[in-house]
């Protein structure tokens, strides 16, 4: 039965998925995979703010110094 499970959380886009959609390991995994994706996107998105606002800090510097 766990075996089968891994199976179809493999195979999402499967009709036969929807019978395990209910499973906690499933529910469990999908959580995972979600807050692993928002992580990402929430560290990838400050990264991409502070270079931002560094290149622009830096380009009026050199814009004031010159």
């Amino acid at each position: 039965m766990i075996e089968r499970s891994i199976i179809y959380i493999d195979l999402d886009q499967d009709i036969n998925s929807r019978a395990v959609h209910n499973s906690p390991r499933h529910l469990h995994n999908l959580g995972d995979k979600l807050i692993k994706v928002s992580y990402e996107l929430l560290v990838v998105g400050i990264y991409s703010r502070w270079y931002f606002l560094v290149v622009v800090l830096f380009g009026r510097w050199k814009l004031l110094n010159f």
